[in-house]
């Protein structure tokens, strides 16, 4: 106590050489209050990320990416190929030096940019204000689609990273006319420039904003000549990994190239407009109280929204840039919300009505469920009953308090439903490994990879002593599987159907599997699986909506292992 007591007189003390009252203590205490939600937010984002990065296999594009970072470890320079990107790669590659190869560590580079996100609000703040700026912090550490984009094995997060760093430093610049901060943005920039495909969006959403505010803009682009080749050797050196990986330079060059013809390939795809109204149905819901002070937010979403459908562009590449501007809008929109409803006291009355609600909307979730298990007409009358027992609430209490006092609890039972259902849909979508939790975002790896890989290590157990040095053929270009195989000593990797001689076992896809022989006997098992949700129907689609029950029509992709006869412990 006594430590305390002596560090507060020393605050005191600076203040008061400082000129100040006891309020600058105050602010400086107010200040250091809102950094530690910052730090306590930027923690649990991490905490969220690195727990999601495990919950599910690697995907196509991301079993890929891992497999080029694992063999860049091992010494082999990988082909330049896309979805490679230089950056992702980079720090991939030293996620596996450090840590070792493995689904975490492949998902380790992105979980810590998504992590440290709501970190890069803190500059927003004078922008923004501070309220504004800790409520988008938080949406950015907690959002369903924020999450899952930061525990994908991509670089799409860092470049999101690049860009808020980037503007929380003009900013800075703008405010202070230090250079420095200026050469940090070319550097973050540079960097950005080599990460994925979001960050190309995010840039066009940036000369938006520098158009809209030119004005504004011009006289910090004069006399700052250096900013651009700060720029052009931060995107040098970070797409060639300082010089050790020089095709990458080509590699981001060419996600630039992509981007553009993506936006005139003639692809269309309605995912990410869909994902947004299933996954983040409560920022749809809060942008809109954003009012006129978002209207340039709202072309910025708009631009992302139309590059992501016309260009066909879906997962993190597509909605990263929509959730950017739709982050700082629906924190407006709360911000301005929460003013409105705590400029009076709620009443007795308003409590009480607000009470018996959520007690009758908890009975009426319950009456829906039971009757999508079951069918039965009662619970579906239990259902109505609460809406109707809802409905004469709010209208008892209009007659007795006026229609704002209404207007107050409904908005109140809007947002803690919808903040329910967030938590639901961020827990099954980035801590489930089922198909059915990811429905309609992605193709994911079905957990039958897993199983066939480890009936391998046992085969290679029983026959070899070793886990890892079954002579094993895979045919095709199948990443998922090749990333999960890669400990295999035996493994090649072939585009011929017909297994070599000296292979006891191999996986071949289904279209392929022709018999090889009367020596194999093998197994169907799928790789890839997605759900459509247009396919469902009825109490089908209220099941999945309510508790993701798996009755969605599945697309998948098998492949066949075959195995030589003769080998202890395996069944077909």
């Amino acid at each position: 106590m006594k430590h305390v007591n002596w560090i507060w007189r020393r605050l005191l003390r600076i203040a008061w050489r400082k000129g100040k009252s006891c309020k600058g203590v105050l602010k400086l205490s107010s200040f250091a209050l809102e950094l530690l939600a910052y730090i306590f937010l930027t923690l649990v984002a991490l905490a969220l990320r690195i727990g999601a990065a495990s919950s599910r296999l690697l995907g196509q594009d991301e079993a890929l990416r891992a497999l080029a970072a694992w063999r860049f470890v091992q010494g082999q320079a990988p082909e330049p190929s896309w979805p490679l990107g230089p950056v992702p790669l980079g720090l991939q590659a030293l996620a596996f030096l450090l840590f070792g190869a493995g689904d975490v560590t492949a998902r380790l580079p992105a979980a810590l940019a998504g992590g440290l996100i709501p970190l890069t609000f803190f500059p927003l703040r004078r922008v923004l204000g501070k309220d504004r700026a800790l409520v988008a912090a938080a949406i950015s550490a907690l959002s369903p689609l924020w999450i899952f984009s930061s525990s994908f094995a991509d670089g799409e997060a860092i470049g999101a990273l690049a860009a808020l760093v980037a503007i929380g430093a003009i900013l800075w610049y703008r405010e202070g006319k230090s250079l420095p901060w200026l050469y940090v943005a070319a550097c973050v920039l540079g960097l950005g420039m080599a990460s994925g495909l979001s960050f190309w969006t995010i840039a066009g959403e940036g000369l938006i904003l520098a158009l809209l505010f030119r004005e504004k803009i011009k006289p910090l682009a004069r006399g700052n000549a250096g900013f651009w080749p700060a720029l052009g050797a931060s995107f040098l050196l970070t797409s060639t990994l300082l010089f050790f990986y020089p095709p990458g330079l080509g590699l981001a060059a060419d996600s630039f190239a992509l981007w553009l013809s993506s936006l005139f390939g003639g692809h269309f795809s309605l995912k990410p407009l869909v994902n947004f109204l299933l996954y983040e149905p409560l920022l749809i819901l809060a942008a809109f109280w954003g009012g006129k002070e978002g209207l340039y937010l709202w072309a910025l979403a708009g631009f992302g929204l139309a590059v992501a459908i016309f260009g066909g562009i879906e997962g993190p590449a597509g909605f990263l840039p929509i959730l950017l501007p739709l982050t700082i809008l629906s924190s407006l929109g709360l911000c301005n919300l929460f003013r409105s409803l705590a400029g009076e006291k709620f009443s007795a009355e308003e409590l009480i009505a607000l009470g018996l609600s959520l007690c009758l909307g908890v009975w009426g979730f319950l009456g829906i469920s039971a009757y999508t298990l079951w069918g039965a007409f009662p619970y579906l009358l239990a259902f109505l009953g609460a809406g109707v027992g809802i409905v004469s609430a709010l209208v008892v209490l209009s007659s007795m308090r006026g229609p704002k006092a209404s207007y107050r609890v409904s908005i109140l039972l809007l947002l803690t439903a919808f903040s329910l259902g967030e938590i639901k849909l961020a827990r099954g979508l980035n801590f489930s490994p089922y198909v059915e939790e990811h429905l309609p975002l992605c193709r994911i790896t079905s957990l039958e990879v897993k199983e066939a890989v480890d009936s391998l290590r046992k085969l290679s157990s029983y026959r070899t002593g070793d886990p890892s040095t079954l002579n094993l053929a895979l045919v095709g270009n199948i990443p998922e599987l090749e990333w999960y195989l890669r400990d295999f000593s035996g493994l090649r990797v072939q585009e011929q159907s017909h297994p070599p001689l000296e292979a006891e076992a191999f996986i071949v896809p289904a279209e392929k599997a022709s018999p090889p022989g009367e020596s194999y006997f093998g197994r169907h098992f799928t790789v890839r699986e997605e759900c459509k949700v247009m396919g469902l129907r009825g109490l089908g689609l209220l099941r999945w909506l309510l508790y993701r029950e798996p009755l969605a029509p599945r697309k998948g992709e098998e492949a066949v292992l075959w195995v030589k006869k003769g080998f202890p412990g395996f069944k077909p």
